[in-house]
């Protein structure tokens, strides 16, 4: 446990709420990292832009679609049970666009975006409330979103970066790199406080 105190006197940064806060920052760094050069592969292969709007429009609507399920699967199974076909959904994802050789498989492996983040991003909320007391809960949930949107903001900079410095497969191999850094953190969850995180 990293002892830093929340306003509430007690640890706040617990080894639970890392893991939840560097699981978040890794999934949408992956996801709007493809966001942001996958078009550029697309409209290569041919791609309309009604087929670049579906890229975006599949995955938000996969992860939109399955949080709800998914937050139901973690209250019944646990985090570690949703985060790993999360990860290894993202990792197939991110090694089947290296194949991906027309605008209709981009489309479909966003969809594998979407899942993935649906339930990676999901679980590791789950677990950022669950790690923390309840007199200390909004304090770190800002904390999550603060995680969340600081990813947000850097991915599409940084794959936008990735493309001109070694091509559109760089942003590919960090996400497998991220997906396998997600499993790490999943692996090394030592949660505590309320609930059943783990």
């Amino acid at each position: 446990m990293i002892r830093v105190l929340g306003a509430g006197g007690r640890a706040l940064y617990t080894r639970a709420l890392a893991g939840a806060l560097l699981i978040t920052i890794a999934i949408h760094v992956a996801a709007y990292m493809l966001n942001a050069v996958l078009p550029f592969r697309a409209t290569a292969l041919g791609a309309t832009g009604t087929q670049v709007g579906l890229m975006f429009s599949v995955t938000a609507g996969v992860a939109m679609f399955f949080r709800p399920v998914v937050g139901g699967w973690v209250d019944r199974h646990g985090v570690r049970v949703v985060l790993i076909p999360g990860v290894v959904v993202l990792a197939l994802t991110s090694l089947g666009l290296h194949g991906a050789g027309s605008p209709g498989a981009l489309i479909v492996l966003m969809a594998g975006v979407g899942l993935a983040n649906g339930l990676i991003s999901t679980a590791a909320g789950v677990l950022a409330a669950q790690a923390t007391a309840p007199a200390q809960r909004g304090e770190a949930l800002g904390l999550y979103y603060l995680g969340t949107s600081l990813a947000v903001a850097v991915a599409a900079p940084a794959g936008i970066a990735l493309l001109r410095l070694g091509g559109i497969e760089w942003n590919f191999y960090l996400v497998t790199v991220l997906a396998a850094l997600i499993l790490l953190f999943t692996v090394l969850l030592s949660p505590t406080g309320a609930g059943r995180p783990d």
